[in-house]
């Protein structure tokens, strides 16, 4: 072994290294397991069945084959790199690794109709302890060596053999559409309702995840309110003292929104939408930053809503993510008070005009507040002031 690696420190090719590196002068292993399962079949090779000579040569089941090398690097410590080796580049991305790990590879399952354990695999994370006793081990005996696989090339994972399905061959209902190129948040959004030849609408964007029973949640509110705009899971105080879903009028959805609780401050995860009412308010207009917030005031001014449990959905959040910028945080604001005048003031707005005064009066002072502290924590004093100045003369 130690011959080897001194031929392999002056080759550079990362996959004639890691084919050397596998390379263990082995005879056979240890057995054990059930006969009857596939991957306990095995064969002991020690002599060529062509000429007699001695051979090297041996397999295993996955957790067999690294349990019993786990012992047997103690007997012979100079094959350690190679019993990582072996297990790194037999272990696949997802952790689902092969059946039989051998000299000259690896086996996959036969699926067989007849025996219902043909093709159950090795699931990688109750194998890792195997890994990492063979790490502790070469840390042990050879530290510098040891370091020095942190930064090799040469270690794969396994190549599956299989292909997932497409989403069409496990549920005909599913459609994957595919744009050419990308349209960007909202026109995406608009496209995709196009597509769409279902009565309720459900977004769930990159960053989003839905918990396996929202759906059924959200449909069962649609079957007790069927007449209802859009469905929303938002964020409820006690003072419902309801059971859900509840359905609210237009004047009890602005009411709530505006002078308590502010139930439309979600993302689109959190709302299902009837088709037709979506595209009744012209769908979601493109308004950077504040679409969202503008299309559920619109639904909401016009149809009743249903608010349904809370805690549905899960937004993952990342410093990638556009609202997360604070560079934008200026623009965000005045966009904000806008969308909130100009469906305030519209002919569908359920609230009294001097109500609406009131709630804009408020919002400018929250504004004004909000972009002081966000200038001198930023420090950007000229454009705070633009802002300023912007909120003051809407």
């Amino acid at each position: 072994m130690n011959k080897l690696n001194s031929l392999l420190s002056s080759i550079s090719d990362p996959d004639l290294k890691r084919l050397a590196k596998e390379y263990l002068p082995l005879k056979f292993n240890r057995r054990h397991g059930d006969p009857s399962r596939p991957w306990n079949k095995f064969s002991i090779n020690t002599n060529s069945e062509l000429d007699g000579s001695k051979i090297l040569d041996y397999e295993g089941n996955w957790r067999d084959i690294f349990q019993n090398w786990e012992a047997l690097v103690h007997s012979y410590p100079k094959f350690v790199e190679g019993m990582i080796s072996k297990f790194l580049n037999a272990t696949t991305i997802d952790g689902y690794n092969p059946y039989r790990v051998t000299k000259g590879g690896f086996d996959w399952e036969t699926i067989e109709p007849d025996n219902p354990w043909s093709y159950i695999g090795y699931w990688g994370d109750h194998q890792i302890i195997y890994l990492l006793k063979f790490l502790e081990f070469y840390q042990n005996h050879e530290p510098k060596a040891f370091d020095s696989l942190f930064t090799s090339n040469y270690f794969a994972y396994t190549h599956v053999p299989y292909r997932i399905k497409k989403y069409s061959e496990i549920d005909d209902r599913i459609i994957a559409h595919r744009n050419n190129v990308n349209l960007g948040d909202y026109k995406n959004r608009n496209f995709a309702v196009t597509l769409c030849s279902t009565e309720l609408i459900k977004f769930v964007d990159s960053d989003d995840e839905i918990y396996h029973y929202s759906l059924k949640v959200f449909y069962d509110s649609f079957l007790k309110y069927p007449n209802a705009g859009m469905y929303v899971s938002s964020k409820y105080p006690e003072f419902l003292n309801k059971k859900f879903p509840i359905l609210l009028t237009p004047k009890e959805s602005f009411e709530l929104h505006f002078l308590k609780y502010g139930i439309l401050d979600v993302g689109p995860l959190s709302v299902m939408f009837k088709k037709d009412n979506l595209l009744a308010v012209g769908s979601f207009s493109g308004t950077r930053f504040v679409g969202d917030t503008e299309v559920f005031l619109k639904m909401a001014a016009r149809f009743s809503i249903v608010l349904v449990n809370g805690s549905l959905v899960y937004w993952r959040q990342h410093t990638g993510q556009e609202i997360k910028n604070e560079a934008l945080v200026f623009d965000r604001e005045v966009l904000s008070l806008r969308i909130y005048k100009d469906v305030l003031f519209s002919e569908l707005s359920p609230l009294e005009n001097s109500i609406s005064n009131s709630i804009i009066r408020n919002k400018k002072k929250e504004l004004l507040i909000s972009i002081l502290k966000k200038t001198i924590k930023l420090k950007k004093y000229t454009t705070g002031l633009k802002i300023l100045l912007k909120v003051l003369n809407e």
